[in-house]
C-alpha cells in the first residue's frame, strides 16, 4: 500500500525497478528527454502537478528553473545512476526497518503524487523511533521548499 496516491507514470517507473529492469530503463530515459526541455516540462508540470505545487512554481519559478538544470546534470551521462538509485528503492536492503534504533524525522505533503503520504505512514509504522510530520499544504516540490526551515531547524535541533 507503499504507493496508494502514487501518479501512474511515477508508479510504473517504482514497479519496472522491481521487476523488468530494462523497461524501467526505457522509461527513464524517456523521463531524461522530458527534462530536457524544460519549456515542455513547465507547461505539462503546470497542468499535471498538485495545486500546492502547481502555486509554488507559479509564484517562484526560479524553483522550476533549478530542478530542470539538475535533472539535466544528473541524466548528462545517461541514466545508470537514476536507474540504480530506482533500484535501491525497490529492492531488499538486507535489514529490518524495525530493528533501526535512531530516531528519523520524516516529511511528507499530503498531496504529494510523488512520495505519497502512504508511503511516510508506513515508514512512521515501522521504524520504532520516527516522527512523521505531514504538510497539509504540501506537495512534491512545495513541502521542502516552503518548509525547508522548520525541516533544518528540527534536523538540528534533534526533537
Amino acid at each position: 500500500g507503499t504507493t496508494k496516491g502514487m501518479w501512474p507514470p511515477v508508479r510504473l517507473i517504482h514497479w519496472s525497478a522491481r521487476r523488468i529492469p530494462p523497461l524501467n530503463r526505457l522509461l527513464l530515459a524517456q523521463m531524461a528527454g522530458f527534462y530536457a526541455d524544460p519549456d515542455r516540462m513547465r507547461s505539462q508540470m503546470l497542468s499535471r502537478l498538485p495545486q500546492p505545487d502547481i502555486r509554488l512554481l507559479e509564484e517562484r519559478p526560479e524553483v522550476l528553473d533549478i530542478f530542470a538544470a539538475d535533472a539535466q546534470e544528473a541524466h548528462a551521462n545517461g541514466i545508470e545512476g537514476d536507474a540504480y538509485e530506482w533500484s535501491l528503492y525497490t529492492r531488499d536492503w538486507g535489514f529490518a526497518l524495525s530493528a533501526l534504533t535512531a530516531h528519523v524525522e520524516l516529511w511528507y505533503g499530503r498531496y504529494d503524487v510523488q512520495v505519497p503520504l502512504a508511503m511516510g505512514k508506513y515508514f512512521a509504522r515501522t521504524l520504532p523511533a520516527s516522527t512523521l510530520h505531514i504538510v497539509d499544504d504540501g506537495a512534491h516540490f512545495s513541502t521542502i521548499n516552503n518548509h525547508i526551515a522548520e525541516i533544518l531547524t528540527t534536523l538540528v535541533s534533534g526533537t
